[in-house]
Parts: structure tokens; sequence; C-alpha cells
């Protein structure tokens, strides 16, 4: 008998909202958090999971992402990006400091590293030349450093405490994981947040047709067990959606189901009860691509035109929604 993860309706209808890192203008151009303060939610140590035990060299205090040290496992973010804006703040403890911020890396983040080793600090190391070392840009260990890395396409570009670094084009892959690199000194990072771009926010309740059962809890669209169907009515015919979302629920379009929440193929990769899962689907003509916490399977389907749906099947929330 197939056994289902249990979601207790009190963890999906009182979701906490994140301790945001971005300013207002930020907010309102789309930026979201990466890191909440409280936890490593978002996140994962190398391939594994971050709902097990926690590295002895990783931790959350004091709203600050914190590694005393040490090696391997590396922070990896839970989603993999394609373009996008990102911004980090980091502080060494003392001199000879070492680390590394990861860009479109693979799963287990090993590749294409931003330096963070103090005499070779900015420099682009396992990726294309061109992103050379720019150390007098860092202020010294004690204060906090404010990075924005922008990538779009094979361009990336490098900013450290608001000047320009570098900037370089040939850059590849043209998608992967974020990730945070345990290199032997204690470092800590707060702020973390990030813009894809060519996404539409889908976050705020009234993009949507009134639904019964419905609430907005910050940045979370939230349901009760009786919930009607959320609707959309402006999805384009083919489209990429991500979202992060707790419970069960429906994906219809045109009033036919492309995946429910609860198929085989999506509860078999579901993080454990009570967690956000990371959701991507792709349609096309005739397939579907669906991604799930960083499995992909693909389905055959017959193309539909009509509204898009959520239709809940129990308590659900999602968060962090859009579509490309």
């Amino acid at each position: 008998m197939q056994r289902f993860p249990i979601f207790l309706a009190v963890s999906v209808l009182s979701v906490p909202s994140a301790i945001g890192a971005q300013s207002p203008d930020e907010i309102k151009d789309g930026f979201v958090s990466l890191f909440n303060g409280k936890d490593f939610s978002g996140w994962r140590f190398g391939n594994a999971s971050a709902f097990g035990k926690t590295p002895d060299n990783w931790s959350v205090a004091d709203g600050l992402i914190k590694l005393k040290g040490g090696g391997s496992p590396h922070l990896a973010s839970q989603w993999d990006y394609e373009d996008f804006d990102v911004r980090i703040e980091w502080q060494a403890h003392k001199k000879g400091y070492n680390s590394g911020f990861y860009i479109r890396s693979g799963r287990a983040v090993n590749a294409n590293q931003i330096n963070l080793a103090e005499k070779d600090c900015g420099h682009l190391i396992y990726g294309v030349p061109g992103g050379p070392a720019v150390p007098k840009l860092q202020k010294p260990p004690g204060e906090w450093n404010e990075w924005r890395v922008l990538a779009v396409g094979d361009k990336l570009t490098l900013w450290c405490n608001g000047d320009k670094a570098w900037e370089l084009t040939g850059f590849k892959p043209a998608r992967g994981y974020l990730g945070l690199q345990a290199e032997g000194a204690a470092i800590d990072f707060k702020n973390l947040r990030i813009k894809e771009l060519g996404y539409t926010p889908l976050n705020d309740l009234k993009q949507w047709q009134a639904a019964a059962g419905w609430k907005q809890d910050g940045d979370s669209l939230v349901a009760d067990a009786d919930a009607k169907p959320l609707v959309y009515d402006k999805m384009p015919a083919q489209f990429t959606l991500r979202l992060e979302y707790q419970g069960r629920a429906a994906l219809q379009r045109g009033g036919k189901t492309l995946l429910a929440l609860s198929d085989t193929d999506i509860v078999k990769n579901a993080n454990p009860a009570n967690q956000w899962n990371y959701l991507e689907i792709a349609t096309g003509p005739t397939s579907l691509r669906i991604w799930v916490n960083g499995a992909t399977t693909t389905r055959a389907i017959e193309a539909t035109a009509g509204e898009f749906a959520f239709v809940p099947s129990g308590p659900v929330a999602l968060r962090n929604v859009r579509v490309r």
C-alpha cells in the first residue's frame, strides 16, 4: 500500500512569515529572502537534506548563518536558478579567512565559485576567465561586506560594497544552484535575497480570482480543508511555474488535471511532513516536465487551454509562486 505523508492542518494554516532581508523597494521589485533568520529552510548540506542533523560547522544564531570552519559539507540552495540578481552580506572573523560563493553550480555545489579567500577575494574560479580577484574592494575582518551578483544568459557581473568589480561573458551553465563553501575559516552570512529574472510573482491573493477558504498570510497563500479552487486566468498557453508548497492540491488547466501533489512521483520526492517542498512544472505542446526537490520526471499531456487553478484536497499553503 502506498503511504503518503500526513500534513497537519495547524502547520499549514499558521505559516510563519519569513524574516525578510529585503528593503521595501526590493520587495516591490520582486526580491525574496533566501534565509529566514531562524533555520536552514530552503537549503541543503551538499546532496543531503537540511532536515536531519546539522553538521557541526554550520549553525544559525542571532539571525545569521554561521560557518565555524572545517571542510565539507557546503551549504547549497534547494532551488536551482537561471537568470537572477542575488545579494548577500558576509563578515570574516579574522585575517586569513576563506570560503566561497557558488553560482549556477551542480547540485552538490562544487564548481563556479566566486572566491572568498582573503588574498583572492572576488576571483571567479572553476569558471571562465575574466573574473579577477578584487581584495582591495573588501572590508577588513569584523566588518560586513555587501555583494551583488547579476547573471543574465552567459553574462555575469559582480559588485562588491557598491563598486563594480568585474563583468564577463561566456559563463556556463545556463542553470544551477547557489552555495556557500565551508573552507576552514569562520565567516558569518546574512541578508541573502534573490530576484529571479523573467518570472512574474504571483504571491498576492489579489492577483487570483477570489476563492472562499483562501487567505493571505505574509508571503503565503493559505487554504483551509474546504477551500474552493484558486483560479488564475492570465496563464499563458505554455508556461513554467515555480512554487513552494505544503499540503495537498491538484493543479488544473482548463478543468483538466496536470498533476496532483498526492501523485506517486511527487510524493516519493517530497520532504518530511510540515516542511516546504520545491516544485517546478514546465508545459510544452505535448509534455509536462515536473521538478520536485531536485528530481525530474516527464509526462505526456494533452494540450489544454483555459484557466489555471489550484484545487485543494485538504489544507494547503503556497509561497514564492511565480510564472514565466
